[in-house]
């Protein structure tokens, strides 16, 4: 169950660095064979390795019946997408294809989760009733590290929403709304 936004704060201080977690971004078509293998792939991760990484599932594809106009403009405009399965891992390296995913992804997991950060971003959601949620997002920086510019989207992500067109295959985390714009945070 994911909430629908009822309000966002954004604060910024100095806080101690969490443990490492990995966001995945896959993006898949609905027509996809080889996405399914990919999302059972996810799912098998989550899993195993519950506490490494968070998964992301992004249809794309115009004409797939779970399509999301901003998963469209992030996999075409931002990442240059070329081809279904396409993953991201931090934003920063892709795998394409699901040969082997299992064993790819975990790979990019294992990699990304062994880039030191200084960045903090712990996300607070208390239920008010209902599907509303108050939402509270705490950015933090590291002493001494040096300031960026960060843009922080809320979205919806479903568990388990959607299936591919095998009927069987149900992917995790699925994106179902974002905010009209991001938050800018200096």
């Amino acid at each position: 169950f994911a909430p629908l936004l009822v309000a966002v704060w954004l604060a910024t201080s100095p806080l101690v660095a969490a443990e490492r977690v990995v966001l995945l971004e896959k993006f898949s078509a609905t027509w996809c064979g080889h996405c399914m293998t990919a999302s059972r792939a996810v799912d098998d991760l989550v899993a195993d390795h519950p506490d490494e990484f968070i998964p992301l599932e992004i249809f794309s594809a115009t004409n797939g019946r779970y399509w999301l106009p901003w998963g469209v403009s992030r996999a075409f405009s931002f990442y240059g997408l070329s081809a279904y399965p396409t993953a991201w891992f931090d934003g920063t390296t892709a795998t394409v294809g699901a040969g082997d995913a299992y064993a790819s992804y975990l790979n990019a997991i294992t990699s990304r989760s062994n880039v030191a950060t200084d960045v903090t971003i712990d996300l607070l959601a208390t239920p008010l009733g209902g599907r509303t949620y108050d939402i509270t997002i705490t950015v933090g920086l590291e002493a001494g590290a040096p300031a960026r510019d960060m843009q922080l989207y809320v979205v919806e992500a479903l568990d388990h929403y959607g299936v591919y067109d095998d009927l069987a295959t149900v992917p995790r985390n699925t994106l179902r709304h974002v905010l009209e714009s991001g938050y800018s945070v200096n």
